[in-house]
């Protein structure tokens, strides 16, 4: 139902954006129902609102918020590396920031940073 989408919406975009902008996304083992505690929500209204408003699951949700801080990370100078920057943007394991990387950009976390060299 429209009305209802809508009322979601309003409700939860401004707290959702809130929690985006403190960076919480980057803390590891995270899971929807802690997120969605952690917004002053459930977790059947935080789904609703990414399926039906966003379009997307919460893990793709997450890691791709996590892919987009990434991205900064590796391109911002320092020699950090992709162990270090996979595990500050909350993924506890390389191989999945690496497959998450890839899954969403099309290129590995090494490949991205080599391109962006100028």
């Amino acid at each position: 139902d429209k009305k209802v989408a809508k009322g979601l919406e309003e409700k939860l975009s401004p707290i959702v954006q809130a929690w985006v902008n403190d960076k919480k996304f980057c803390t590891t083992d995270l899971n929807i129902k802690d997120v969605a505690a952690d917004m002053g929500t459930n977790q059947n209204y935080l789904s609703q609102y990414l399926n039906g408003i966003l379009n997307t699951t919460f893990q793709t949700w997450l890691n791709t918020l996590r892919v987009e801080e990434s991205k900064i990370l590796l391109t911002d100078g320092t020699k950090r590396s992709i162990e270090e920057i996979g595990s500050m943007v909350g993924f506890s394991q390389t191989y999945n920031f690496s497959r998450w990387f890839k899954t969403i950009t099309g290129m590995t976390p090494q490949q991205y940073r080599k391109s962006y060299k100028q």
